[in-house]
């Protein structure tokens, strides 16, 4: 599954600004060249103008952060402390009603179990290492402090470094802005592993799975 596509605006001014700089380099280097042989003062300014351009949407692909960006990175930032292990960090980022839940919905654990089974992999040190292979993210358009981001991970799983089974997976997370401005998970849902849709804990291949 995908996510509904950011504005046009955002995608080409905050998430993928080179394009359109490139585009715009282009045209300013046209209006330069131009005004030097028309020797016309509009289009050298023209082509001032254009540069001008250029460094705005240099400036605001660096510097606005736009609530979609934040859930992004936000997920990122979640996955980060899940390898090695900190199940507190890992905990902080969820709401105190979140729960983990399969492809078909099953619950599969509710906060206090997801910490329970975070420490059990943290003794056992079973998760090597995590890899963010994507991440998209949407905010509802009817209600700004709520959100859903897709995540696709591949995860090392071994007592072993060298001998690690890497397993794909896909997470849909759904998220709330509290009062502090921050996102938290309210449901993460397992949607795939190694491409087959996620119907039982099983599916996972961790201790305790039924």
């Amino acid at each position: 599954m995908d996510l509904p596509a950011p504005p046009f605006w955002e995608s080409h001014l905050i998430d993928h600004p080179a394009p359109l700089m490139v585009g715009l380099a282009i045209i300013a280097v046209f209006l330069f060249l131009l005004a030097q042989r028309l020797q016309s003062w509009r289009l050298l300014v023209a082509a001032i103008t254009v540069l001008a351009l250029i460094g705005g949407v240099f400036v605001t692909g660096n510097v606005v952060v736009t609530p979609r960006r934040q859930l992004i990175e936000r997920t990122k930032d979640w996955v980060a402390w899940t390898a090695p292990m900190e199940v507190n960090k890992v905990c902080s980022f969820c709401n105190h009603y979140a729960t983990v839940v399969g492809a078909d919905g099953e619950l599969w654990f509710d906060i206090n179990g997801l910490a329970n089974k975070l420490s059990d992999l943290q003794r056992s040190r079973l998760i090597q290492q995590q890899q963010v292979a994507d991440v998209e993210a949407a905010v509802s358009p009817d209600d700004p402090r709520q959100g859903r981001s897709l995540l696709r991970l591949r995860t090392a799983i071994g007592e072993v470094p060298d001998s690690s089974l890497w397993v794909s997976s896909t997470w849909l997370i759904s998220w709330t802005r509290l009062a502090d401005d921050q996102w938290y998970a309210t449901e993460i849902k397992c949607l795939k592993v190694n491409d087959q849709q996620a119907i039982g804990l099983s599916m996972l291949g961790l201790p305790g799975g039924h």
